[in-house]
């Protein structure tokens, strides 16, 4: 049996509508961004500021030392990551104009296995967070809170991990609506320990930060788009009126 086929002059037609869309509609587009600024918190030294620090560390330091961290860790000592992305650049801004943005990850590079965890598999989150000065933000002054629940879990075993390795946190339903309502702002992302104040031992991510020598090992955002459905639909509605036109000519 034949395959059923549109004329020659309305491939053509349907052709030449492709052509007439904008540049690029029916590819995906695929955004690699590195931060505008990143830095973490310690409960145990709470007053100390680690903006211009080369490593970032994210779980339980110590899991009964903790100097002055609060009620929210019950006396441990741990990390947070704090790590903000400029979505109001205007060529990020232009370069996701029109389209649907379809996967968010975030990834990471380790800087060096921390051989006093303990080997188990630990899970971390990463959450919205609210503002922060890198420059001046302690555990005790100007740290922002996680907003709602996790946009992305990680479990993996940190003794596992050696330098150079990279983690990845993946793409979710809620990740990629935050990134999207973002846009035209500054996205700001908390990373920790899911559990945090209960290990009973230490379990410790070590990470690398924007002021790491070089950009090959910076935090990077990725977010892959596509065209949004009108746009498609504007294309096959221009395929359709040039097949109507073709099929008026011969008769």
């Amino acid at each position: 049996m034949s395959t059923p086929r549109l004329p020659l002059p309305a491939t053509l037609a349907l052709a030449a509508a492709c052509a007439a869309l904008p540049a690029g509609l029916s590819a995906q587009t695929v955004l690699t961004l590195h931060p505008s600024a990143d830095t973490w918190v310690r409960s145990g030294f709470p007053t100390t500021n680690f903006g211009t620090a080369t490593e970032l560390l994210v779980g339980t330091i110590n899991p009964t030392s903790g100097g002055n961290p609060g009620a929210d860790v019950s006396g441990a000592d741990v990390g947070r990551l704090l790590v903000s992305f400029n979505l109001a650049d205007p060529a990020v801004v232009a370069a996701l104009s029109g389209q649907t943005i379809t996967s968010v990850t975030l990834t990471f590079t380790v800087n060096s296995t921390d051989t006093s965890s303990v080997s188990t598999v630990v899970s971390y989150s990463l959450f919205q967070s609210g503002t922060y000065n890198a420059g001046s933000v302690t555990w005790d002054s100007g740290r922002p809170a996680p907003i709602g629940s996790a946009v992305s879990t990680l479990s993996v075993n940190p003794r596992d991990l050696a330098a150079n390795d990279t983690v990845l946190f993946g793409s979710s339903a809620s990740f990629t609506s935050l990134v999207s309502s973002s846009l035209g702002d500054t996205l700001n992302l908390l990373l920790k320990q899911t559990t945090e104040g209960t290990p009973a031992s230490r379990e410790l991510l070590r990470l690398r930060s924007v002021d790491y020598t070089g950009t090959a090992s910076d935090p990077v955002l990725t977010i892959t788009a596509i065209p949004e459905p009108s746009a498609f639909a504007a294309l096959a509605g221009l395929g359709m009126l040039g097949f109507a036109a073709t099929r008026r000519r011969r008769r």
